[in-house]
């Protein structure tokens, strides 16, 4: 029974770590085209960053931006409804997490959130698009009174108990925290990362081929890049 549940173990982590290149596309509103790029490149989750200002929520980089910034509705939440007409669940499983970077005023700010995505179930559930709550994400003892398909970017020095954990997508850092010398210092991180049934993804890595081709054989799961469509080349080589 035990070499039985040995092996169900073993190939659930082969299934889960052995996909093709996962790449996040670091604030991708600042893509030429938001969104459309990222999905056309079949991304695995697609970053926003947010703010509330003035009672909506914008997508902005910095609070200078904010007067100007497009909203998360119409700069996300309309195209990817769009986008699910077109493609139903029935034509695609293909549904990329939507990572929300939080960048003040968390309290305020999920609960507007909830309120916008409540109004469209048959694309925010667990069995399509979840989000991915990062920045200020509030405190995890809280994590499960949000809804199940709030998911929340783990950190590697937090401590979850298993029912949290659930509710984390996957564990993210800064790359500047694990350099001199990186290559013993990121492997040693993403075996940690791993053990836990999680994927790991640094942010601030440097955004060229032969980094992203170190982080991958350093066991770095979500490739963190401006530059989608050049690294969704680049690993079909």
């Amino acid at each position: 029974m035990k070499s039985i549940f040995l092996f169900l173990f073993l190939f659930c982590r082969l299934v889960l770590f052995a996909q093709p290149v996962r790449i996040h596309s670091h604030n991708d509103y600042r893509q030429a085209r938001p969104l459309q790029e990222a999905l056309s490149c079949n991304v695995f989750s697609i970053e926003a960053d947010i703010f509330l200002y003035q009672g909506q929520l914008r997508v902005a980089h910095d609070e200078a931006e904010l007067p100007t910034a497009p909203s998360l509705d119409s700069l996300y939440i309309q195209p990817l409804l769009r986008w699910f007409k077109a493609n139903p669940a029935g034509d695609s499983n293909y549904f990329p997490y939507l990572l929300i970077d939080i960048k003040s005023n968390s309290a305020a700010v999920l609960p507007a959130l909830l309120k916008m995505l409540e109004t469209y179930p048959h694309l925010f559930n667990p069995q399509r698009m979840q989000v991915v709550i990062s920045g200020e994400r509030g405190n995890p003892k809280d994590w499960l009174n949000w809804p199940a398909y709030f998911l929340f970017d783990g950190r590697p020095d937090e401590t979850y108990d298993m029912v949290t954990l659930g509710r984390v997508a996957f564990i993210s850092d800064a790359y500047k925290s694990y350099s001199h010398p990186a290559r013993k210092k990121i492997k040693s991180l993403a075996s940690a990362v791993h053990r836990s049934g999680k994927l790991l993804r640094l942010w601030g890595i440097p955004d060229h081929h032969d980094s992203w081709r170190k982080m991958k054989s350093w066991g770095v799961d979500i490739i963190n890049t401006d530059q989608v469509r050049i690294c969704r080349e680049y690993f079909k080589e």
